[in-house]
């Protein structure tokens, strides 16, 4: 018996180790220091919470990046939507077409998504407008590192041989979203939020040393 409580005593604290520090790399920030851009040289993206998920916000259509020749405004119902920003999210595919509240996640879901088993996907949402708040911010982005930035998103999306995004027929929240197929493996140390976290730092934006939660996002946009 007494080993029995060592051992998930040894489990417990290897957990809140884990948290700990999970917690105090989010803060620990990179690319802090962000030159000041003239205006003509600026393109505006954003970072957008649900409180849980972090999305990245690009432009529908600029110069260096038409959206539209490979995602197309139309939803799940094949109807035409106004687009100017697509919020663009990357996630594990079985959290993202299988559970649409906390009461439906079971174990197998949150098992194969915590170990990296199941497939991953892309979730676009057709905006119009975009309004700041604290799980909204606005960044001021450079032309060069929003190439970066659109290299960075375009790796995520699984591609056909003839080098189309492939859609997921039939998967969307809402009238306004679709889902593609994605490269990548969701896990318990690579989330969603460590995606977008990831490519603010690919963009040289400012952004977390790591993290998991969009918390370890926003704290650097205070």
């Amino acid at each position: 018996m007494k080993k029995i409580i060592k051992v998930v005593g040894y489990i417990l604290l290897l957990i809140c180790s884990y948290i700990l520090i999970m917690f105090l790399i989010s803060f620990i920030p990179v690319n802090s220091k962000i030159k000041k851009l003239a205006i003509n040289e600026e393109i505006d993206i954003y970072i957008n919470s649900n409180g849980v998920h972090t999305d990245l916000v690009v432009p529908y259509k600029t110069d260096l990046r038409d959206w539209s020749k490979n995602i197309a405004a139309i939803n799940a119902k094949n109807e035409k939507i106004k687009c100017n920003y697509l919020s663009i999210g990357w996630g594990d595919k079985g959290f993202y077409l299988d559970i649409e509240e906390w009461a439906d996640l079971d174990f197998k879901t949150a098992f194969n998504a915590a170990l990296g088993l199941s497939d991953s996907a892309m979730h676009v949402t057709f905006l119009q407008t975009m309004n700041q708040d604290k799980r909204c911010k606005k960044i001021k982005i450079s032309r060069d590192n929003y190439k970066k930035l659109i290299a960075y998103i375009e790796s995520k999306f699984k591609k056909d041989s003839f080098g189309n995004f492939i859609l997921i027929d039939g998967a969307s929240y809402a009238n306004n979203d679709i889902f593609f197929e994605a490269n990548g493996r969701y896990s318990f140390y690579y989330t969603c939020n460590s995606w977008a976290n990831e490519g603010l730092k690919k963009a040289d934006q400012k952004a977390a040393l790591w993290t998991l939660h969009e918390g370890g996002i926003f704290t650097h946009y205070k």
